[in-house]
């Protein structure tokens, strides 16, 4: 990776003199833009919101209109990035959920209706107010007939592909109330599970935990036999770590971050002037991505995941590398191919 060679990707770009390409470059932005709110969902991803609210979908009504809305505005996403008939596909599963969860509204006295959509591209636009939530809605080509609700008297509260944000309100409320949510809780890479610093300066034993598939407290027990880590952790004292956990390392001054392994990688402090800060770099899903300590840490900047995220900021260099080519549960290498 020479300073994020992330194929080179172009979003949207208002100098692109075609309508159609900057209609698509924007709508490419937008897709990304949701995809990452769908990682990020209520800090466990909405594969695994849904798994747990379907537990509970039998019992609980607004457990099961929750799971259904979410997989309406999943698929609705994931149409977004699709073309042809792949995208048809889409479309009509998700005309068939909104069907369903028609049906549950009206089963359960809840309100819903239809109004008249402006846009070329759908007939109607379906709002549902979820108990406990804001108002929803998705644009349809439902015909009136399989439409059983009837007109939407109020106005569109005009918040813009907000979906998410209002079902995460109240999918972290149904979870808590039946202790299926920890708020601590953060999302699972691939072969690399996120861990937060606990306190400043311990930026180092969080990524020596995240590498070495450890928890943030066994990482600082090794830690303290090597160096006060309150004063910052030195690379001979990383490395120390690193290997007293179990990691098969290798370090490299300015050396490309390879596709194959993870990296425990120095890089710039964004919130000590003049000072240091690790985070962990790998590559999956087809993208670098950066698991900063600092992320979502109160008062505290942090590097965005990847070069396309808007959310963060953009890593611009680095130092020193430490290539992580295994730890004592799993062989990167051969997990990385």
């Amino acid at each position: 990776m020479n300073r994020y060679d992330d194929d080179d990707l172009e979003f949207y770009d208002p100098s692109q003199n075609s309508a159609k390409l900057q209609a698509e470059a924007k709508n490419r932005n937008l897709s990304y833009q949701l995809d990452k709110k769908r990682e990020t969902f209520a800090m466990i991803g909405t594969n695994k919101a849904k798994r747990r609210l379907n537990k509970l979908s039998e019992s609980n009504p607004l457990a099961h209109a929750v799971r259904l809305s979410l997989e309406i505005e999943d698929v609705n996403i994931v149409a977004k990035r699709q073309r042809g008939q792949y995208r048809d596909k889409y479309y009509e599963k998700k005309e068939f959920l909104i069907l369903k969860l028609i049906n549950l509204f009206l089963a359960n006295g809840w309100t819903c209706g239809y109004q008249d959509s402006d846009n070329h591209s759908a007939s109607s636009v379906i709002y549902f107010e979820v108990p406990e939530c804001e108002q929803i809605s998705w644009h349809s080509n439902l015909s009136k007939s399989k439409i059983k609700c009837g007109k939407y008297e109020k106005e569109w509260d005009g918040k813009q592909n907000a979906t998410l944000e209002k079902l995460e309100k109240v999918t972290i409320k149904i979870l808590t109330e039946n202790k299926m949510y920890n708020p601590n809780e953060l999302p699972r890479e691939k072969g690399i599970n996120f861990i937060n610093q606990k306190c400043d300066y311990s930026c180092g034993v969080a990524c020596a935990a995240m590498v070495a598939g450890v928890s943030f407290e066994e990482a600082l027990e090794v830690a303290k036999e090597t160096c006060d880590f309150k004063k910052g952790i030195e690379e001979k004292d990383m490395d120390y770590i690193l290997v007293k956990l179990g990691c098969i390392i290798d370090r490299r001054l300015y050396a490309e971050i390879s596709k194959q392994i993870p990296h425990v990688v120095l890089v710039p402090s964004l919130n000590i002037r003049g000072g240091n800060h690790y985070v962990v770099i790998h590559f999956s899903d087809g993208v670098f991505e950066i698991n900063d300590p600092q992320w979502r840490r109160d008062g505290c900047r942090y590097y965005a995941r990847t070069v396309k995220d808007p959310d963060g900021v953009q890593l611009k260099g680095y130092s020193s590398v430490v290539r992580i080519y295994s730890n004592k549960k799993q062989s990167f290498i051969e997990d990385y191919k």
